[in-house]
């Protein structure tokens, strides 16, 4: 009788931990979706801003913009690369690019296949 009903709790019990489990798995996936279509939104959005001042390389403008949007928003990091692979101008932590001393941007451009492979 005993075994009985330990058996029917540890039953009971595991169907209250994979219930809390699913609920658990699909709160997390609603979440990394809504996460990643509102950076979605924010990078077409940054884009439109900044391809008109990419096509005047007016790389300090582009900096104020990313600073604001970055001040705005929870971005940690954003960069702005043209169709060259160089790096216009970035705003963002040193964690995330611990490559080359480049705490201020100088508006100058760095190639991107370059500080892509220091980080590794």
């Amino acid at each position: 009788m005993r075994l009985r009903h330990v058996l029917i709790s540890l039953v009971a019990w595991g169907l209250v931990l994979g219930t809390a489990y699913i609920i658990t798995a699909v709160r997390i996936d609603r979440d990394k979706k809504t996460v990643r279509d509102s950076g979605i939104e924010m990078i077409h959005k940054l884009s439109k801003l900044v391809s008109l001042l990419l096509l005047d390389s007016n790389a300090q403008a582009i900096h104020a913009m990313l600073v604001y949007a970055v001040k705005k928003t929870d971005m940690v990091h954003t960069s702005v690369i043209n169709h060259q692979d160089e790096i216009v101008t970035f705003v963002g932590s040193e964690q995330v690019t611990p490559l080359i001393d480049l705490a201020v941007n100088s508006g100058g451009t760095y190639p991107f296949g370059k500080v892509s492979s220091q980080t590794t």
